[in-house]
């Protein structure tokens, strides 16, 4: 009940500013308002002493100051048919790719940051007018957004291929085509095959630490500070945020736990990439179809 009051009282806050002169504030405040339900729905079903009844809301308001205590912890939960629910006070971003002359994937650059509020809905049907929020146009779309992908741990699909010193591992269903894996010199597959080369090797190390989905990761061989051989991952350390790219997915880094719309938790992961176009076949991730469609967003 104190956690539905801090969500209650935080969507009066937004209401209030949206209506007293910034209207950005409506879209953001939908997902403190699905929020809203959900605990409300929880809370009465939970039953109350020996008797039939159930505990319900009390429509407390808590002031500004005293609602930081109640922030949920970070998360992201998929709905049925609809947005994506960021609690937590997930910090959103704009970011987008840096290419080279011959439009080759290099690194990414952060065109700044989007005001949001503890809790907070991004659309994943494509459709919304106020994107990266969701504004309700999945219900009139008839967005289906039933999960595709496949619901088991990442290492059940990854493949591996050893490459002396590194030990290259990718799981191709969570490919997103962002591209950074092929470039003048040839693609990763081919690249790999040298990393006995330490300029290869850096590189085979860059590409694979830029992949946004973490389709491609890896490890390598090396020495532990007692001197013995030790097989060590290598992983890039990201902040926990969200990332709206441009004309592309939700990036979501930093080990962000994230619910499924049936119930089931995905694999938490340091580099996620969630569909927003609404046109994945590998839904709730992002499979390229973005790129196929001419996505805008």
């Amino acid at each position: 009940m104190a956690g539905f009051n801090q969500a209650y009282s935080a969507v009066l806050g937004a209401l209030q500013r949206a209506f007293g002169g910034k209207p950005e504030q409506l879209a953001g405040s939908l997902g403190a308002m699905c929020a809203l339900r959900d605990m409300a729905q929880a809370l009465m079903r939970m039953p109350i002493g020996q008797g039939p009844g159930t505990a319900g809301p009390s429509f407390e308001y808590v002031a500004p100051e005293h609602r930081s205590e109640g922030i949920a912890r970070a998360g992201i939960s998929v709905r049925p048919h609809g947005p994506y629910i960021v609690k937590g006070a997930v910090t959103l971003l704009h970011k987008r790719t840096i290419r080279s002359e011959r439009s080759e994937a290099l690194t990414w650059t952060t065109e700044g940051e989007l005001e949001t509020g503890a809790t907070y809905a991004l659309c994943r049907c494509g459709a919304s007018a106020r994107k990266p929020f969701c504004d309700g146009s999945h219900a009139r779309v008839g967005f289906d957004g039933t999960e595709t992908a496949d619901p088991g741990p990442v290492a059940d699909r990854q493949t591996i291929r050893e490459v002396p010193p590194l030990r290259i591992k990718e799981d191709h269903s969570l490919c997103s085509k962002a591209g950074f894996c092929v470039n003048r010199f040839g693609r990763l597959a081919q690249l790999g095959d040298d990393a006995e080369d330490v300029r290869v090797r850096s590189q085979v190390i860059a590409i694979i630490e830029h992949c946004p989905s973490g389709a491609l990761s890896c490890e390598i061989r090396t020495q532990d500070g007692a001197g013995a051989e030790a097989l060590i991952p290598v992983e890039p350390d990201l902040p926990r945020e969200i990332a709206v790219t441009a004309r592309g997915p939700l990036w979501v880094t930093g080990g962000i736990p994230i619910e499924r719309a049936d119930g089931r938790p995905v694999d938490v992961r340091n580099r996620v990439v969630l569909c927003r176009c609404g046109q994945s076949k590998n839904k709730p991730f992002c499979d390229g179809s973005h790129i196929d469609i001419g996505f805008q967003g």
